[in-house]
C-alpha cells in the first residue's frame, strides 16, 4: 500500500474481503455495536480479514475510537452521490462543516454541520431512498447514532435539520424556491410545510435556532468546484465536541 493510503484502498484487498469487511458489520463492531446490531451477523469472517482489520488498527490506532469509527464510514460510504446534486456525501460533508467554521460557529455546531447526514451512511435502504417514495428518517437514525457520542448541541441540531426545512418553508415564503429538486422530493415525503401548530412547537424547541442555521448551510454546501480541508482537518473539532459530552470527566 503506498504511504498515506488507506487500507481498505489497498488494491491487494480482494472484493470479497472488501464486501465481507467494510460494510456496517466492520463499523458496527469498530463503534462497540453502537449501529444496527442485526447488520453484523450478515457478514462472516476470514483469516485475511481479520489480518485487514489488524493492519488498520495499526495505521489508525485503536479503530474503536470515535475517530477510528468515523473515518470508517466515511471512507466507505461517504462518496455515494448526494441527491440530485453534482457532490457526493463527503463532499457536502466538508463543505457543510467549512461553512461553519466560516461563519464562527463552535466545535460542536462544526461537528454537527460535519456529520449532519450520518443518517443516511448507516442503513441498508440504497444510495436515494427518496427516488422510491421512502423517507429514511436520515435525521432520527443520526441524532440516536450521535446522541451516544455527544451532547445535544451535536445532537440535537442534527435531528431537527429537516424539521427545519418544513419550518422555513412555511414561515419564509420565498424559501422553496431556494430548495434543490432532490429537498422538494424529500419535503413532500417528510410532511410539506408545517402547519402552525407545528411552528409552534418547532419554536418550543430548544436547539431549534441552531438547526435553522444547519439548515441553512444545509442548502447552500453543493458547490462541485468548492475546495475545503479535508476529513482528517475537522475531526479536531469532532474530538473537542465528543470531550465535553454530559457525563464525561
Amino acid at each position: 500500500m503506498e504511504r498515506g493510503g488507506t487500507w481498505w484502498s489497498d488494491p491487494g484487498l480482494s472484493n470479497a474481503v472488501r464486501a465481507r469487511w467494510l460494510p456496517l458489520a466492520v463499523i458496527a463492531r469498530s463503534c462497540r455495536g453502537l449501529l444496527v446490531a442485526a447488520q453484523s451477523g450478515r457478514f462472516g469472517a476470514t483469516r485475511l480479514g481479520k489480518d485487514r482489520w489488524r493492519q488498520g488498527n495499526k495505521e489508525y490506532g485503536n479503530m474503536g475510537s470515535l475517530r477510528g469509527c468515523l473515518t470508517l464510514l466515511y471512507g466507505e460510504k461517504a462518496h455515494r452521490q448526494y441527491g440530485l446534486s453534482a457532490v457526493n456525501q463527503l463532499k457536502h460533508a466538508l463543505q457543510s462543516a467549512a461553512l461553519a467554521q466560516a461563519n464562527g460557529e463552535d466545535a460542536a455546531f462544526i461537528t454537527a454541520a460535519l456529520l449532519h447526514d450520518i443518517g443516511h451512511m448507516i442503513h441498508h435502504m440504497g444510495e436515494n431512498p427518496a427516488e422510491e417514495g421512502v423517507d429514511d428518517q436520515h435525521e432520527a437514525r443520526g441524532a440516536d447514532w450521535l446522541r451516544a457520542h455527544f451532547g445535544p448541541e451535536v445532537s440535537e441540531p442534527v435531528r431537527l435539520h429537516v424539521p427545519a426545512k418544513r419550518y422555513l418553508c412555511a414561515v419564509e415564503p420565498d424559501y422553496f424556491g431556494k430548495l434543490a429538486p432532490d429537498s422538494v422530493r424529500s419535503l413532500e415525503l417528510q410532511g410539506g410545510p408545517m402547519s402552525p401548530a407545528e411552528v409552534e412547537a418547532f419554536q418550543a424547541e430548544p436547539f431549534h435556532a441552531d438547526a435553522v442555521r444547519l439548515r441553512r448551510i444545509d442548502e447552500t454546501a453543493k458547490d462541485p468546484n468548492k475546495a475545503t480541508p479535508d476529513f482528517d482537518y475537522f475531526l479536531q473539532f469532532v474530538d473537542e465536541a465528543h470531550a465535553i459530552r454530559p457525563g464525561r470527566g
